[in-house]
């Protein structure tokens, strides 16, 4: 895949050791749910994981902090909820983490926060909504085929699957 629009890294995160896990989520939809209670469940196992609300500088560049920690970390833990998509910094850290997996050795953790995988692997329902607001807005179609292709593999990809009557 093609990432040469996803700016290359360099960053003031030399103050701050490389985290194990860099945590992407969607913060209207799982911020004061979910991905808190995850980000306390990993910090309390001695687990190093960034969360940008917490540990991004303030009045820095965000897509070229969040580039440079995705690239530093161990493993990326994307929490893919039904507004995730309509984000485009989360579209860029999807790439961003799918990039690394496949030039480094990068693990990326999905999970499927009451959604179906295969929404997101065929881009339907509010995948497809949200894909037509970025089109509708401007957003360049090389750019959103990219995303698109991110969101396929994500959802082809084992992972989590939290719905309501816990099947899945």
């Amino acid at each position: 895949m093609d990432n040469s629009h996803v700016a290359s890294h360099s960053s003031s995160m030399s103050r701050r050791p490389p985290p194990d896990v860099f945590l992407s989520f969607r913060g209207p939809d799982t911020r004061w749910n979910f991905a808190k209670f995850l980000h306390m469940m990993l910090t309390r196992a001695g687990i190093d994981v960034f969360i940008d609300e917490i540990d991004l500088p303030k009045g820095n560049d965000l897509n070229d902090e969040l580039i440079a920690v995705i690239s530093q970390s161990k493993l990326s833990i994307a929490v893919i909820s039904e507004d995730y998509v309509s984000s485009k910094s989360c579209l860029m850290e999807l790439e961003q983490m799918l990039k690394w997996k496949d030039s480094e050795s990068h693990t990326i953790i999905p999970i499927f926060y009451y959604v179906d995988p295969s929404d997101v692997r065929h881009c339907k329902g509010p995948f497809a909504r949200s894909m037509r607001e970025h089109n509708d807005s401007g957003s360049d179609a090389t750019v959103i085929g990219f995303w698109k292709s991110a969101l396929n593999r994500i959802g082809r990809m084992a992972g989590h699957h939290l719905c309501e009557n816990n099947e899945g």
